[in-house]
């Protein structure tokens, strides 16, 4: 178990750091189903904290790696948002997202992931999505909010 990095605001709340991988293939994104009984279940995309002593992208393709078995060398930064409300399971409701666009083919049949983190994978059209909004996680609600995608 490894430290979050986690900051506080000029209200004294604590703010953790998140990255989230987003790959997308055609008008369609890759989203997860939590395996965590924390999440319920919910869909998310691959995402995760940051790690003290980490810098963003090593938490990006740690996460990339943990989640899905991948390894992944190529990503751009597509958003950071800061303070984005979303509770998470260590009691933090205020998360630093850091939002990375990812162009990798994935067979997810022949993915290899985590079944501790994740129950499934699924490629969403981003259309669909809105339409999905009740079913995903508190912290992917409020980034898919900020991107205009939902």
């Amino acid at each position: 178990f490894f430290m979050k990095v986690e900051k506080i605001n000029k209200n004294n709340e604590k703010i953790h750091v998140t990255v989230a991988a987003m790959f997308f293939k055609d008008d369609k994104v890759l989203i997860i189903q939590k395996a965590d009984p924390a999440y319920n279940k919910k869909y998310s995309i691959v995402a995760g904290h940051v790690e003290e002593g980490e810098s963003i992208e090593d938490a990006l393709l740690r996460e990339v790696a943990e989640e899905t078995g991948l390894n992944i060398s190529e990503y751009t930064l597509m958003e950071s948002f800061k303070e984005l409300k979303d509770s998470c399971r260590y009691g933090v409701n205020l998360h630093d997202w850091h939002v990375y666009r990812i162009e990798h083919e994935i067979d997810i049949d022949k993915i290899d992931f985590d079944k501790e983190e994740i129950i499934a994978l699924h490629w969403v059209s981003l259309s669909e999505l809105p339409s999905m909004k009740e079913y995903f996680t508190s912290g992917s609600k409020s980034m898919f909010t900020a991107l205009g995608l939902f």
